[in-house]
């Protein structure tokens, strides 16, 4: 926290952290609390578990004294469609109650992750090359295979909640197996001929050796249009960084690297009346910039830095899809970074202008 964060954050579906307990991380939470930090959280379930793991991320902020981030929110499962409206209840009645809470969000029906979360959590232990020597451990196979069928309590179970058809491979290493990006499990079963899906699954992570990205469709838009309008909603991408062209243009990443801003300001402003604009750039710009202390952004002002974006309010949209997702907006005419024009007239020019952020740095 003294060398500049802004927070502490928990990843509670990924090991090491879904092995963390709800003391442990209160215990951690006081510390950032001491330095008027934020304890941001990808929550322990958005599927099955939805609403008791909201609870502990409220609850977290209550027995820490700190102010809670919630992100990307969403009811991730068809057993949890809905429950959004449940979900936006609990945070308001943990502000009544004097629980600093707030989420972020993007405009998608369809979340990312690596393929191996789609393993049970005991596979997880250790590490990935404790996973990988499992996966080539025909009895470890045989129960991974059943806990994906049957569950495990608690466990966010992708593959067994919503389907082999709605998992698809995002991104592989493996020259040989670049045909798998933009399928889902079901599609490369039936070109590796293999007998399951779970057999597919078991041998694309141990052939990738862990590393294959993966999209889930998961979401109903009517639970991602209530929370984007409640008001302690922001908007975020989470989203790792993609280029259209060069060596960071490979794979079929989620389009929401390129597409989160434009989609909303295009379609769910623009076209559907969703949000109002203003609102809708303030969830982009001021809200975010406050709600983590970023004092000298968000806003345009003298004396704070010109990070600005200019758009054709009649014209921007998103172009980025699941099969060709690295395709930048229409409308986005000029892009200043720290003052420097990034982008002019809708073209990048080249340069390198942004940096870390640290807290009081």
């Amino acid at each position: 926290m003294m060398a500049g964060a802004y927070g502490i954050s928990s990843g509670l579906i990924y090991p090491p952290g879904i092995f963390a307990k709800t003391d442990e991380l209160v215990e951690v939470a006081k510390v950032a609390a001491e330095y008027g930090g934020v304890y941001d959280t990808h929550i322990r379930g958005e599927g099955n578990t939805l609403l008791e793991s909201l609870e502990e991320a409220i609850s977290i902020g209550e027995k820490a004294g700190i102010p809670v981030q919630i992100s990307h929110h969403k009811a991730a499962s068809r057993s949890v469609w809905g429950k959004s409206t449940e979900t936006l209840k609990m945070l308001d009645e943990a502000r009544d109650n004097g629980v600093d809470v707030t989420v972020d969000q993007y405009p998608y029906r369809a979340g990312a992750t690596s393929l191996a979360t789609c393993l049970p959590p005991w596979a997880h232990d250790g590490g990935m090359s404790d996973l990988l020597k499992r996966l080539e451990d025909p009895e470890l196979r045989g129960k991974m295979k059943k806990d994906i069928e049957d569950g495990i309590p608690g466990w966010e179970n992708f593959a067994g909640e919503l389907g082999w058809d709605n998992v698809m491979v995002s991104s592989v290493n493996s020259e040989d197996r670049k045909a798998y990006e933009g399928k889902n499990l079901e599609e490369i079963r039936e070109m590796r001929g293999d007998p399951d899906a779970h057999t597919t699954l078991f041998d694309v992570i141990l052939e990738e050796k862990g590393a294959v990205g993966m999209i889930i469709f998961a979401m109903k838009e009517e639970d991602v249009r209530r929370i984007m309008k409640h008001p302690l909603q922001m908007v975020g991408t989470d989203s790792s960084a993609s280029a259209a062209e060069g060596y960071m243009s490979s794979g079929k990443p989620h389009p929401r690297g390129y597409g989160t801003y434009p989609k909303i300001l295009g379609r769910y402003v623009r076209e559907d009346g969703v949000l109002r604009l203003e609102d809708a750039v303030r969830k982009m710009t001021s809200f975010p910039a406050q709600r983590f202390g970023i004092l000298d952004r968000g806003l345009l002002m003298p004396g704070l830095w010109a990070d600005i974006v200019v758009f054709d309010p009649e014209k921007v949209l998103d172009k980025a899809t699941y099969q060709d997702p690295h395709q930048y907006p229409d409308g986005i005419e000029y892009v200043v970074v720290n003052g420097q024009v990034a982008v002019d007239h809708g073209r990048y020019t080249g340069i390198l202008a942004g940096k870390t952020l640290r807290k009081g740095v």
